[in-house]
């Protein structure tokens, strides 16, 4: 991604991106929800807790409860999703888009 133009910090430990989570640094999140010791869902309420304005978008390979994730998240749309596989390039588009969509912050 940073070949085109986003500038990216990545981790594969949920506890070490939420130690070095900066507030105001960012205007995108790119999580995984499924991850060893936190899943995303909850590693994204823990930045909220510290970024309010933060935006976030979940990445899956597997089908989601909707029913579930309604019940955690009744504000989220599914544009906040992208399904894995994925190529670059559409990666690319999808996150352009949601950085400059002008969408509720979801709680």
């Amino acid at each position: 991604m940073e070949k085109y133009g986003f500038h990216v910090d990545f981790y594969n430990n949920p506890i070490t991106a939420l130690s070095s989570y900066k507030p105001g640094l960012y205007e995108l999140l790119l999580v995984d929800i499924r991850m060893p010791l936190m899943n995303g869902f909850e590693l994204y309420k823990e930045i909220r807790k510290i970024d309010a304005k933060i935006k976030v978008c979940f990445m899956t390979a597997f089908d989601i409860n909707y029913k579930d994730f309604e019940v955690a998240f009744p504000k989220m749309a599914l544009r906040h999703f992208i399904k894995k596989p994925v190529t670059i390039e559409k990666l690319k588009v999808e996150l352009e888009q949601k950085i400059h969509e002008d969408y509720e912050i979801i709680g």
